[in-house]
């Protein structure tokens, strides 16, 4: 979608900052309870979000893969939005950007949620959303929020938790009151037991989270194969090799064991190209691992033209 698209990019792009004292003046207040909540990767996201996802970019900027190819990869696959927002807003946000989290659900034909961007400067960027975004959607400021829409399903609020983080609420008919009560609730997906539980069996050192809800309707592809996991959850963590970890929770141990034989005979081509492809089920639980060196990474996105 348009919107999507340029709201996107555009709540990620920022002026790169340098970076500040330490500890405030005695006599500045202190920061305040949402500003210091933001530092939480779970701030701001709905208790209901069907699909979670964390990008530590920061983590992703310290491995020696970033220059080499992950950084190409990105520019490659959003190559001209980059350009368009550096021209528009004499901007980087590569290089601005430390972390993207959002949590959604789909709700009939579109999606509801809240996508939180970390590192912008806040001020920055809605002054850019709100100059440039207008030959393309409808934008409006309601206070401290901007509103932005292309149609009737398209809409977006857009509010700053301090200079460095900005919420996006997006839904049918977004208002200010999405965003801020997205704001004004903490943490809800914390409250989530089902989710936690599988939150804090995720690897720390992981630059790439996701867990997404298998009731969720964005499985019924899926399910549509006889592949209906509980919960499926995936994470990547990148230093001097790309190691990936997918986990999906099945209903019962035989459902485990005839996804992992479904799996495995669809990669096994795939092993001669990685330094390691192990999938099998362990219960109720489909494990699915993946190590691929930097020499096998260049190979893979030769084959893929570049992007992964």
């Amino acid at each position: 979608m348009r919107l999507a698209s340029f709201a996107l990019v555009a709540t990620l792009a920022a002026c790169h900052r340098a970076p500040g004292p330490t500890a405030p003046p005695a006599n500045k207040a202190e920061p305040p309870a949402a500003e210091l909540l933001a530092k939480d990767p779970l701030a701001f996201l709905p208790r209901d979000a069907e699909l979670f996802l964390d990008l530590d970019l920061a983590k992703l900027k310290a491995s020696p893969l970033w220059r080499s190819q992950i950084e190409p990869s990105l520019v490659g696959i959003l190559g001209s939005r980059l350009s368009t927002l550096r021209e528009m807003c004499g901007v980087d946000f590569l290089d601005a950007t430390t972390r993207f989290t959002t949590g959604m659900k789909k709700v009939g034909d579109h999606y509801s949620g809240i996508m939180v961007v970390r590192g912008p400067d806040t001020a920055a960027t809605m002054t850019c959303i709100e100059t440039k975004a207008a030959s393309s959607a409808k934008v409006t400021r309601d206070r401290d929020a901007l509103l932005v829409s292309t149609d009737a399903k398209n809409s977006m609020a857009i509010a700053a938790v301090g200079p460095s983080t900005l919420v996006v609420a997006t839904d049918i008919g977004a208002t200010r009151a999405t965003v801020s009560d997205a704001i004004a609730a903490g943490t809800p997906l914390r409250s989530s037991p089902a989710f936690m539980a599988l939150y804090e069996g995720v690897e720390p050192s992981a630059s790439l989270v996701t867990i997404a809800n298998g009731a969720s309707p964005m499985f019924e592809p899926m399910r549509s194969f006889g592949v209906a996991p509980k919960w499926a959850v995936l994470t990547a963590t990148i230093d001097a090799t790309y190691v990936v970890a997918a986990r999906l929770t099945m209903s019962d141990a035989d459902s485990a064991s005839r996804i992992a034989g479904m799996i495995q005979g669809n990669v096994a081509s795939l092993k001669s190209m990685v330094e390691r492809l192990d999938v099998r089920a362990e219960g109720e639980l489909v494990r699915i691992d993946v190590v691929v060196t930097e020499a096998q990474a260049k190979t893979i996105l030769g084959l893929l033209g570049g992007a992964f």
